[in-house]
């Protein structure tokens, strides 16, 4: 990361997980609206304090990304860095680069773990960067070899890039759990093994907010292309066993 003090805008479950993260290595102050997230945060604190940092991560919903920045801007440093932790890439690479400063660098990454892979101990984990014609090429240098330290597996693609693979490789997923939970399917002695990772998916994803799935199927601009491809293929599989 650059500089000493950190802040994470938004303690959600991955903003504080974000937190526990960077602890040991930087200063981390954090800010949320909501007081009971806020007060849980050990480095909770006022809202133009953290947007000061060095450093600044926006760990907020996809659709208050805007919100949120704007309420942040009038205290973002010009010389600062700001990251988001966004599913989707195209849409707040449009948002950063339209409402911060042109000399404010930025970084869109997308770390691909929550809470629960994190708590599993799966490691390598990946972590995707983004970088664009705003991010210098030193600033992405330090990120990468301080991820590096931390054990993370480096993914560099564009935005474009991003959102393509994610509509398949994350909205269906979480298309598909949240589909198994529709079905009310439970576990049972005679399940399979591949029965078994059904319901893991379901669990994965329904452990998500039902904001996240909404806003990860709708801002990615390749997520309704999956679904119809999907439906298509589910038709097709119907016709044929007429």
């Amino acid at each position: 990361m650059i500089g000493k003090r950190i802040g994470i805008i938004g303690l959600g479950r991955f903003g504080r997980l974000l937190g526990d993260i960077l602890g040991p290595d930087f200063e981390v102050t954090g800010f949320d609206h909501d007081s009971a997230r806020a007060s849980s945060f050990e480095g909770a604190a006022p809202l133009a304090q953290v947007a000061a940092s060095d450093s600044v991560f926006f760990c907020v919903p996809i659709s208050s990304l805007e919100a949120a920045m704007t309420e942040a801007l009038p205290h973002l440093r010009d010389d600062a860095v700001v990251f988001d932790v966004c599913s989707v890439k195209v849409r707040p690479v449009e948002i950063m680069e339209r409402l911060l400063s042109p000399a404010t660098r930025i970084l869109p990454t997308h770390p691909m773990f929550g809470p629960d892979s994190w708590a599993r101990g799966n490691r390598p984990l990946p972590f995707v960067l983004c970088p664009t014609d705003r991010t210098p090429p030193e600033d992405e240098q330090r990120v990468v070899e301080y991820l590096g330290r931390k054990g993370f597996t480096i993914v560099r693609m564009t935005a474009d890039e991003h959102d393509r693979a994610m509509a398949y490789s994350l909205c269906l997923t979480q298309l598909v759990g949240r589909a198994v939970d529709r079905l009310g399917l439970e576990e049972s002695p005679s399940d399979t093994a591949s029965f078994r990772q059904l319901l893991e998916i379901r669990r994965i994803a329904c452990n998500d907010t039902k904001q996240l799935f909404r806003d990860m199927q709708l801002s990615n601009p390749y997520a309704a292309e999956m679904r119809r491809r999907l439906i298509a293929a589910l038709n097709a599989i119907e016709e044929e066993l007429g």
